[in-house]
């Protein structure tokens, strides 16, 4: 699944980051993964799918920070694709409804994902 964040208001906090160099990139990058933690405890929580295994929960994680055409991004879900099938479960297939587990944990905690990066950037740049 692929869902933007854009970042609003942070425009001018991000060039300061730029500007300092590989030290704001790190900082750039550890607020980016501190800050959608609340997604992905709510994948790890949701009802949308029996987890009879256990399998999928486990594969849930946040992927490290990588730039796709120009942008840095972050994954959470199975990033490592050990549970493929969790692309079924939040699109369906012939067989199945989908259950977007993946979608909903972001729409439910995108706002508090802002904050938390605003917050995370502000106490990363002051340590």
């Amino acid at each position: 699944m692929n869902t933007e964040f854009e970042v609003d208001g942070l425009d001018s906090i991000f060039r300061k980051l730029q500007n300092m160099g590989k030290e704001g990139a790190i900082i750039e990058d550890k607020s980016l993964m501190e800050s959608v933690q609340p997604v992905l405890e709510d994948q790890e929580n949701t009802t949308m799918f029996k987890d009879r295994t256990g399998n999928l929960r486990r594969s849930l994680k946040i992927s490290k920070v990588k730039k796709v055409k120009g942008t840095k991004v972050v994954w959470i879900g199975d990033v490592d694709k050990k549970a493929n099938y969790s692309w079924y479960i939040e699109w369906g297939d012939s067989k199945r409804k989908p259950r977007p587990f993946m979608r909903q944990s972001y729409d439910r905690n995108k706002n508090q994902v802002y904050q938390r990066l605003k917050e995370a950037i502000e106490n990363n740049l002051q340590k």
